[in-house]
């Protein structure tokens, strides 16, 4: 193969992978962005629905940075995290960060934190309420002890000027932390045993977190609901309504062996706190038949793409059929 031919192939490939990792859209919906100001009502709601979109972005990202270190870079990190937050509680937090940094390296203590459910409270501008759970260790692999428990966070984001330190725009302010005392053995499912409800307002998108890769999406045609699902190893389904919904709806979604059943109603409570993300367990799900299509269905062989047809001329192998 020639230089030119290696290199060639070697774009391909990393093209390849790109569209690999992009995301698998069911019905694309347009993300807004930022456009020329103009003096209508139409560009200020599409300014307006991306800085809310940022505002969802940094709550969500905020929340599981602020409860997740490991002892390695426990200091680097939370302290990174501190300046996040408003001028007082960024004190506060650097000198607890100071003050227990010893304690964290000595018993080789780590936490993660995973966000469960992301919801913006009603009335207060820009007010969240974020639960997560942690999972903490301690100790070394002889003597390793784990603890699970849920913890709540609220807090309030303040427009920020962007810096190295704080790229988002956005800071934490009035931010409270409560734990949890329900143990995660006795936590239950949403609505028991049936399917999990969730509200929804017009032009408000709430993401649903899945502890699997989704291999299916099935959603009644012609209603007012549209989905986007990015899939790595871990699904994350975007849910929007275009205007209000007039009977609810049921969503399925397939992961390998396990269902997902989720009915979809409009929110009519003006003053009810918005969701905007959930996060489903396995305990959600009801266990299915290990694959979507019927044993014996044949399925009709797809076209080869061109990057596909491009990787076999260069490199001399097929790229094989899942």
């Amino acid at each position: 193969m020639t230089s030119l031919g290696f290199w060639r192939a070697l774009a391909m490939i990393c093209g390849g992978i790109v569209i690999l990792q992009s995301l698998v859209l069911f019905d694309v919906i347009e993300r807004p962005s930022f456009i020329p100001a103009r003096n209508t009502a139409q560009s200020h709601s599409k300014v307006d629905q991306f800085e809310e979109f940022e505002g969802i972005a940094f709550a969500r990202e905020f929340s599981e940075r602020y409860l997740t270190f490991d002892p390695r870079s426990f200091k680097v990190s939370q302290i990174a995290t501190a300046f996040l937050l408003d001028s007082d509680s960024r004190a506060k937090r650097i000198a607890d960060i100071e003050r227990i940094e010893e304690k964290i390296l000595r018993g080789n203590v780590s936490q993660r934190a995973r966000l469960m459910n992301l919801e913006r409270k009603s009335g207060v501008a820009d007010r969240y309420r974020a639960e997560l759970e942690l999972e903490l260790q301690e100790g070394v692999s002889s003597e390793l002890s784990k603890s699970l428990f849920r913890t709540r966070l609220e807090f309030s984001l303040e427009r920020a000027e962007r810096s190295a330190q704080n790229p988002w725009g956005f800071r934490v302010a009035e931010i409270k932390q409560e734990v949890l005392n329900l143990p995660l053995s006795e936590e239950k499912t949403l609505e028991g045993d049936t399917a999990p409800i969730f509200f929804l307002r017009p032009k408000v998108a709430m993401l649903v977190r899945f502890p699997c890769a989704i291999e299916n999406v099935e959603l009644p045609k012609g209603g007012p609901v549209r989905v986007k699902l990015t899939t790595f190893d871990i699904s994350e389904l975007q849910i929007i309504a275009e205007k209000p919904i007039e009977s609810e709806l049921v969503l399925r979604t397939v992961c390998r062996d396990h269902e997902f059943t989720m009915r979809i109603r409009s929110e009519t409570q003006p003053d009810a706190s918005l969701v905007v993300l959930k996060s489903l367990k396995m305990s959600n799900s009801v266990a299915v038949a290990s694959s979507i299509l019927p044993r014996n269905k044949k399925t009709s062989k797809r076209k080869r793409t061109g990057i596909e047809k491009s990787i076999e001329e260069q490199l001399g192998f097929i790229v094989e059929e899942e």
